[in-house]
């Protein structure tokens, strides 16, 4: 089996946290992270904060009782979040169907 370039980064990732970043980033409060992905908000507050950990710049700059995403949260949401629809699609029935079609024919092609 072929070594995969950065499998050691790719296993560590955590696509949980990643998700409540993404939600936070969209609604920019906790509560409606809590709400939108059916957890308390301490758990919210935690998996967001998981996720800042990985990373070495900052995310977001305390202002009273908001967090204010920095650049390097914004350009990281596009990301993020183009991540997370494209696994959303992997994972679609409908894609699943497309994709299965797809390698059919092209194991008819090539025989």
């Amino acid at each position: 089996m072929p070594y995969v370039s950065g499998l050691g980064t790719i296993r560590r990732i955590d696509l949980n946290a990643m998700l409540f970043f993404v939600v936070y980033m969209r609604y920019r409060k906790i509560s409606s992270v809590a709400k939108v992905l059916n957890c308390s908000g301490a758990t919210a507050s935690i998996m967001l904060r998981r996720f800042c950990e990985d990373f070495s710049e900052v995310l977001f700059e305390r202002k009273s009782r908001n967090l204010t995403p920095t650049r390097f949260a914004c350009d990281l949401f596009i990301r993020c979040e183009r991540i997370m629809r494209d696994l959303s699609d992997i994972y679609s029935v409908e894609a699943h169907s497309s994709c299965v079609s797809d390698i059919r024919d092209n194991n008819r092609q090539l025989r």
